[in-house]
C-alpha cells in the first residue's frame, strides 16, 4: 500500500494507533519477504532446467546451439527496483 500518506493518517483511517499500524505493516512486510519473495522473485525460485525449458527460439539461435542445451539468461535492468523518495511534492 504505497499512497504517500503518513502513518498517522493511515492509523486514523483504520481507527488504530500509529504503533499498532506500524507493527502490522512490519508483520506484513516480514510475511511477504519470507513467503512470497523467496518463491517468486530472485534467482533461487527457478531451477536451471526450468530456465533451459523456457529458452525461446531466437535467443537459442543467437547464443546457443542445437547440440547443447544451455541455460540462456538475458538481463537488461527492466525490473530493477529504484526507490523513489516520498519527500518530493510532485512525483
Amino acid at each position: 500500500m504505497r499512497t504517500g500518506d503518513s502513518n498517522e493518517r493511515l492509523a486514523s483511517l483504520f481507527n488504530m494507533t500509529r504503533q499498532n499500524l506500524e507493527r502490522l505493516i512490519n508483520k506484513a512486510r516480514d510475511c511477504l519477504t519470507e513467503g512470497y519473495v523467496v518463491l517468486h522473485l530472485g534467482m533461487d525460485h527457478v531451477t536451471r532446467n526450468n530456465i533451459k525449458e523456457r529458452n525461446l527460439t531466437i535467443p537459442r539461435a543467437i547464443y546457443g546451439d542445437d547440440e547443447s542445451s544451455k541455460a540462456i539468461i538475458i538481463c537488461d535492468g527492466t525490473y530493477i527496483y529504484m526507490h523513489k523518495s516520498v519527500n518530493f511534492l510532485f512525483q
